[in-house]
Order: C-alpha cells, then sequence, then structure tokens
C-alpha cells in the first residue's frame, strides 16, 4: 500500500467533525504523515461595516474562536 506523507484535512463544521479528525489523526500517525488542519471562515459585509462604525474585529473574532473549537 502507498504510504501518505502529507495529509490535509478541511475542518467543516458539520457533525461528523470530530470522528472525521479522529481518523484523519490515526491515517497521519499510521504512516509517519504532516497532517494540517484547514478551516475557513468567510468575510462577512456586515463585520466589514462594524469594524468600521465600532471598532471591533467580528472575523478576528470569528477565526480565534474556530480555532479555539479545533484545539
Amino acid at each position: 500500500m502507498k504510504r501518505f506523507k502529507n495529509i490535509i484535512f478541511f475542518a467543516d463544521r458539520d457533525e461528523g467533525l470530530i470522528s472525521a479528525l479522529s481518523k484523519v489523526i490515526a491515517l497521519s500517525k499510521a504512516n509517519d504523515a504532516w497532517l494540517t488542519i484547514m478551516d475557513v471562515t468567510p468575510d462577512s459585509g456586515l463585520a466589514d461595516h462594524i469594524n468600521q462604525t465600532y471598532d471591533i474585529d467580528l472575523n478576528a473574532q470569528l477565526r480565534e474562536q474556530r480555532l479555539q473549537a479545533l484545539k
């Protein structure tokens, strides 16, 4: 069987995230592979408006919240 050396995992926000993440971690360990976990947080026009009006960076807060959830 061909061994994986680099794996990228897109962390979707669905119900099966924890199960899928556990499986990809096991796969990367079994193959002694690098694992990169990626998540995408889309920018919002409303967030830009709030940032300009109130000097609150909602996009940064959302990114931090998603990072903590992945950890």
